[in-house]
């Protein structure tokens, strides 16, 4: 049953969400050096983007509230 509580653990999901958070960061980097490079569709491409970015930083905010709430 402990090694069940680890797995869930209020710092568990706290570093999930920093992961998602980080893992944005880095994909929306990659997105803006492609737009620079490739200018094919740029406006399409920067709009998928930010919903990409804004759902992911939901996602992880969201993982990392149920982290602060899990205590």
């Amino acid at each position: 049953m402990s090694n069940l509580k680890s797995i869930f653990s209020s710092d568990g999901f706290k570093e999930i969400g920093k992961g998602i958070i980080a893992f944005a960061n880095i994909l929306t980097a990659l997105v803006i050096v492609n737009i620079i490079y490739h200018n094919d569709d740029a406006l399409i491409f920067a709009l998928m983007s930010v919903v990409i970015y804004v759902s992911l930083y939901y996602l992880g905010y969201k993982f990392i509230k149920k982290g602060d709430d899990y205590v």
